[in-house]
């Protein structure tokens, strides 16, 4: 089952800042590209996240930043899944950063993506250090088959997570559990300006605080427009230890 991207990280000897143009290429080990990250191509800021889709049934498109730069860090989030067990490398661009000598050595900069989990588990562990079953909240849901009738819960280790996480209605019974407030948050410059025709969530919290709630409700409008509404860990959230559970949602929630 494919999950969701896990994000690809940059340390530079001093801060970096991000150009305007130039690309950055995952290929697989023989070679061939599977995913670009073009700064000069509109589309390359658009990606498919889960099963969202808009209020017209279609798959929906979010806008996001592919490319996160903090400080001497930068946090890659590529457009596709990668298949478990798998290796890569990654090239990119002179520019792409800027002052930076680029990536050209299939040697320089890879990764392998770990085996899927075995079938049946009913706990996982999300740790962006890569000391659990994911590094992503999204890759953990997405693991969790659809009309699961079993609780499946996850755990998430502290650190910060640039993600934006959808739960749709088809995986219920998926408590996710934070290490404390303050000590696991999670988002991505986002919001429901820039993702235009938000697919509304379908599900709400029995338990927890408003730090982590995915209820619908209106964040101001423009004139003769709807509302927009907020969406699941659509802005950054702080897990605390009190779990946020997904439910089956009736027309009230929606």
């Amino acid at each position: 089952m494919p999950s969701a991207p896990t994000p690809l990280r940059l340390t530079f000897d001093s801060a970096v800042r991000l150009g305007t143009e130039g690309r950055l290429t995952a290929h697989r080990a023989d070679g061939v590209a599977v995913d670009t990250v073009d700064l000069a191509d509109p589309a390359t800021y658009q990606r498919l996240i889960a099963d969202a889709r808009s209020d017209y049934g279609q798959p929906h498109r979010w806008n996001y930043e592919p490319v996160v730069v903090t400080g001497r860090t930068a946090t890659v989030l590529l457009h596709r899944t990668r298949k478990p067990g798998q290796r890569y490398h990654v090239t990119v661009d002179p520019g792409f950063f800027l002052g930076h000598r680029g990536i050209t050595s299939p040697n320089e900069w890879r990764f392998r993506t770990a085996d899927a989990p075995r079938s049946g588990i009913r706990h996982l562990r999300v740790d962006a250090r890569g000391c659990g079953d994911f590094c992503t909240v999204q890759g953990a849901v997405d693991s969790v088959p659809e009309g699961n009738r079993g609780e499946v819960r996850i755990d998430v280790a502290p650190g910060t997570y640039r993600e934006l996480v959808h739960v749709g209605p088809s995986r219920p019974h998926l408590p996710v559990r934070g290490a404390g407030a303050g000590r696991t948050v999670i988002g991505h410059p986002n919001n429901n300006c820039s993702t235009a025709t938000p697919p509304w969530p379908t599900c709400r919290p029995s338990r927890g605080t408003a730090r982590a709630g995915c209820c619908r409700s209106p964040t101001g409008s423009t004139a003769g427009a709807p509302p927009p509404r907020t969406e699941l860990f659509h802005a950054a959230r702080e897990l605390d230890a009190t779990d946020i559970r997904t439910v089956d949602a009736g027309p009230e929630a929606r």
